[in-house]
């Protein structure tokens, strides 16, 4: 099949995943070296090719501008760069250096413009190696899960590496995670990420990052990644876990301010227990946050708004949510009025529970009210629930209504009630979003 296919006059595009190939492997890489030669072909995609790839030849009269490979060693992509000087586009989902293979360094230019490496498993000297001989770059597009802190520590150091070997790259997405990290101290993460506050990242290049740090049970993760436009609101970004805290760099940080913003949530339960334990320090963990979610999945003790009110300085905080999980568990107005206690006067309070359907208590209202409380936050789409809210607490500036799917619809039956009683309201957020106004 693949002799008649390079036959083809106009095939400009091919994509090869082959069944068993037993003894053909010296057939294959010459077809696909004749497929290769093309004059016409473009782009060419290959799956479970990996073993081929070695025994492909090439030459400077072929015209093919872009290839995926499901996936690769290291040394295997210098081969076919070397092989494929017009090359212009490069992409591999799994991008690896295996233990057996001593790995090849470039000493020639290349020229390609756009390459995804995804899923690397590479040291981070190797890969800026294969980078410094594309200074052609305009797209790069880097993945991988299992790396070191040594790894997200060496890219936050890119700025000059950039400057001077990629000096026209113009795409720059990330993500690196690792679980190789002891956590000790917030400052070794707001150190890393205030590297990505500099005019290069957020003005020349306007590359901002997302820094992560999740921690459940025994065990942790820290991830990097390109921050991404999203509708989703604020908790709804975050991970559920014992503790989590993101920070994002954004075009408007001011440069000369090294205080991270954080955002943070916790199980309040877990936590206080681990604290309590000796596991974790109760000293403030953030100097600057400004969202705070608490899970909250039994009713609370004493000891949990200890640890709450000692766990961060909550000068700057903006909003804080509150995750109530278990449907088996009334949450009190007295827990509401300990935690409002614990954080301070915060002007946004969000609330979601387990159950669509839940009506929220007045009490409830009462105590949030009572702390100078301006933006309260729902996830719901119980319309009885928001009429009831709407109609009782008319204190505050602002009542906003969210769900978690978008659909044009959403609030039609919701808006005429509005309309009905007199009240400015305005959609947002892709229709996920509803916000009555009272000033």
């Amino acid at each position: 099949m693949l002799q008649e296919v390079t036959s083809l006059p106009a095939l400009v595009s091919l994509t090869i995943k082959p069944g068993k190939l037993d003894n053909l492997s010296e057939r294959l890489a010459m077809l696909l070296s004749s497929v290769i030669a093309r004059s016409n072909l473009r782009k060419l995609s290959l799956y479970a090719m990996c073993e081929y790839i070695s025994k492909i030849s090439g030459s400077k009269q072929c015209k093919l501008k872009e290839l995926f490979i499901d996936s690769c060693s290291h040394n295997h992509v210098c081969h076919i760069l070397d092989r494929l000087p017009n090359l212009q586009t490069f992409s591999t989902r799994d991008y690896r250096l295996p233990m057996s293979e001593t790995p090849i360094v470039l000493t020639s230019i290349h020229l390609l413009t756009s390459l995804k490496l995804y899923c690397m498993q590479i040291p981070i000297g190797l890969l800026e190696s294969l980078l410094s001989y594309m200074p052609a770059l305009v797209h790069l597009h880097l993945s991988t899960y299992f790396t070191t802190f040594y790894f997200l520590q060496r890219l936050s150091q890119w700025e000059s590496f950039i400057r001077e070997k990629l000096p026209v790259l113009n795409t720059f997405k990330l993500y690196a995670s690792t679980e190789q990290y002891q956590y000790l101290d917030v400052k070794d993460i707001e150190s890393m990420l205030n590297r990505f506050r500099t005019p290069f990242w957020l003005e020349l290049k306007r590359w901002y990052i997302t820094c992560e740090y999740v921690k459940d049970g025994n065990t942790s993760n820290i991830r990097l990644y390109s921050r991404k436009d999203s509708h989703r609101n604020f908790p709804a970004k975050s991970s559920p876990a014992m503790l989590t805290h993101s920070a994002s760099t954004t075009r408007n940080d001011d440069i000369t301010d090294m205080s991270i913003k954080w955002k943070v949530r916790l199980n309040l339960l877990l936590m206080t227990a681990v604290a309590i334990s000796q596991q974790i320090s109760i000293q403030p963990m953030f100097r600057c946050m400004t969202h705070l979610v608490l899970d909250i999945d039994q009713p609370i003790a004493i000891s949990s708004y200890q640890f709450l009110s000692e766990f961060a300085d909550y000068s700057q905080l903006t909003e804080i949510w509150l995750i109530l999980i278990s449907p088996h568990h009334s949450f009190q107005s007295d827990a509401m009025d300990n935690i409002l206690n614990s954080v301070g006067n915060v002007p946004t309070v969000g609330i979601s529970y387990p159950n669509d359907w839940t009506l929220i208590p007045e009490d409830i209202l009462d105590a949030i009210i009572s702390h100078q409380v301006k933006h309260l936050i729902i996830r719901t789409t119980y319309e009885k629930c928001m009429q009831s809210v709407v109609t009782y607490a008319r204190q505050l500036t602002t009542i906003t209504f969210i769900r978690d799917q978008c659909s044009l619809n959403a609030w039609t039956h919701m808006t005429r009630w509005l309309d009905k009683n007199g009240n400015k309201y305005s959609v947002k957020d892709d229709s996920r979003s509803l916000c009555v106004y009272f000033e």
